[in-house]
């Protein structure tokens, strides 16, 4: 039959409830005050360790009265995080909080205790859990959710800090997924990023923004993904989006300097594809913050890493243009350096060319009838005695009301797009965008 031991705390009622057995401390040894700290271990490690292995829903939060400053959080019962290590004792450092669950908790395999974290008042860094003295050698802890909480508790949220590791933390088993390092040509990045070589990099290399707007895009098929930087007092607040959706503010550390740390994760996503996007705030992370810096060291991703965005197939001296390629009868539309989307089109029929040469959209319409719904007039481009000027003329980007036309030459001149086609591209262009006929 198992025994029960209850640790009480002086932040408020219980805190954790230890299913006793072989191998916990707190069955048979006085249990230590409440809030309390290892007094000297080894090594702490920190959730935001790439050796520190989470599975399931985990929800990464930087929180500047944390040990390093984040821990993770979650709810979802069957979320779990592993720890390898080399020596003889291993304790847990979590939050304490009016709406905290149960988790049990393996040492090599076997259940060794069952842990709330529930309390009546917050309180941060508390050591919830110890191991009593281990034979030495390797060992595995795992720490896993069972979406249950004690009587009084508001909610199941489970948060891990660190863990104190009397030993030598190892590194975890399987890896952490496909490997992108911050030059990888599937990523985006805008703005100013500076390179700097670090020997604790992976990759030996990173690249840091201090100036607010310099952003960060990663998009993947898969289930998690994890953004590695450097974590130092003078780190800046960044924003990070998940498909859209702001899902957190990062920033550093009050002291000291780590690389390779984790500066933001999501795991337990559904499996399809995902747009991550970081971007600078320009602003201090902290009161005793001395930068604005965001670093990127690498990303990886437990799925399929995929090209954040599509580089045009032309070389032309402008970050936003459309070009109309008559052999293929294709529009490509371009914007900000990346190949948006390619419509179809027709263009000038036998005696009526839509003429080779550069363009400017000066003007733009809503239309019906034969120009379809939306219209951006083409100006073109001549030069006079003191350079390049644009004038008017009757061509035109527009929609049509004979849409089976599309993929021919079919026009007096001007380019015929699909009525929805337009649509979408109309609101998009800005004036002054350059257009590009050609063969």
């Amino acid at each position: 039959m198992r025994r029960w031991a209850r640790l009480a705390c002086m932040v408020g009622a219980t805190v954790a409830v230890f299913s006793a057995g072989a191998g916990v401390g707190f069955a048979d040894e006085p249990s230590p005050p409440a809030g309390t700290r290892e007094t000297s271990p080894s090594v702490r490690l920190e959730d935001d360790d790439m050796r520190v292995a989470f599975s399931g829903a985990w929800t990464y939060r930087w929180y500047g009265r944390s040990s390093g400053a984040s821990h993770r959080s979650t709810h979802k019962a069957g979320s779990s995080v592993t720890v390898r290590f080399d020596g003889t004792r291993i304790s847990l450092v979590s939050p304490v909080a009016p709406d905290r669950g149960i988790a049990r908790i393996e040492v090599d395999g076997s259940e060794v205790a069952t842990v709330s974290t529930f309390a009546t008042r917050t309180a941060d860094q508390v050591v919830v859990w110890r191991s009593e003295e281990l034979p030495p050698g390797e060992h595995t802890l795992k720490l896993t959710l069972t979406g249950q909480r004690e009587r009084g508790s508001k909610g199941t949220w489970f948060s891990v800090d660190a863990f104190d590791i009397t030993g030598t933390p190892l590194e975890r088993l399987g890896g952490a997924g496909a490997v992108l390092q911050e030059s990888d040509v599937r990523l985006k990045r805008t703005g100013t990023w500076r390179r700097r070589s670090s020997d604790g990099a992976s990759g030996g290399s990173a690249l840091a923004a201090t100036s607010r707007g310099a952003t960060y895009l990663l998009k993947f098929r898969g289930t998690a993904v994890t953004w590695v930087g450097r974590k130092y007092a003078r780190s800046g607040k960044a924003e990070v989006l998940l498909d859209g959706k702001r899902v957190g503010v990062v920033g550093g550390a009050p002291s000291g300097s780590a690389e390779r740390r984790v500066l933001w994760a999501a795991s337990g996503l559904a499996n399809t594809t995902h747009l991550v996007t970081i971007r600078a705030l320009g602003a201090k992370s902290f009161g005793s913050s001395t930068g604005t810096a965001v670093d990127v060291d690498a990303f990886y991703v437990s799925g399929t890493p995929l090209r954040a965005f599509t580089p045009p197939p032309f070389d032309y001296p402008w970050s936003t243009y459309i070009v109309i390629d008559k052999s293929e009868f294709r529009l490509y539309w371009v914007r900000n350096g990346e190949l948006k989307k390619v419509y179809p089109i027709a263009h000038g029929k036998v005696g009526w060319t839509t003429p080779n040469r550069i363009w400017r959209i000066d003007a733009k319409y809503y239309s019906s009838g034969v120009f379809g719904p939306r219209k951006m007039r083409l100006f073109k481009q001549v030069r006079t005695s003191r350079g390049y000027r644009y004038v008017y003329t009757a061509y035109g980007i527009h929609g049509t009301n004979q849409e089976w036309v599309i993929g021919t030459r079919a026009s007096h001149g001007c380019i015929r797009m699909y009525n929805r086609d337009v649509l979408e591209l109309w609101p998009q262009v800005p004036l002054g965008t350059m257009v590009v006929t050609r063969d």
